[in-house]
């Protein structure tokens, strides 16, 4: 995704954004610079940067875990850490909106990587 298609993206008055907004961003693992630039901006919708959060969480599941090399032989962990680093700069994006947004398989593997708890059901997961 470029930086154009970005802003277009983000200036679209479509609520719920393109269809599989986050596979649009899913291959960027290698512009997350981008990703976090965007999620920064005040002017991006809440429902739009929870999008980008999530994405930013599905790099970082795709590229870490304990069962990484079954889940994703190709896995990255240069990705992994810069997506890590990102969400650790980043503590206020997760609101209640976007956190909501995110799914918990996905939590049960993030979370702990970047510090966070996580309350799964009558457990809590924490780092």
């Amino acid at each position: 995704m470029t930086r154009d298609l970005f802003e277009q993206w983000i200036l679209d008055d479509d609520p719920a954004g393109w269809h599989q907004d986050e596979d649009l961003m899913i291959s960027m693992d290698e512009d997350l610079v981008l990703l976090e630039e965007f999620l920064q901006r005040s002017d991006v919708p809440p429902a739009k940067r929870a999008t980008i959060l999530s994405a930013i969480c599905i790099v970082l599941y795709d590229n870490a875990g304990p069962d990484i090399e079954t889940r994703n032989p190709h896995f990255n962990p240069q990705s992994a850490a810069s997506a890590a680093e990102i969400l650790k700069r980043n503590p206020n994006a997760f609101d209640s909106f976007s956190e909501a947004r995110i799914d918990d398989y996905i939590k049960v593997v993030v979370y702990p990587v970047i510090g966070r708890i996580f309350q799964l059901r009558d457990r809590s997961i924490s780092p």
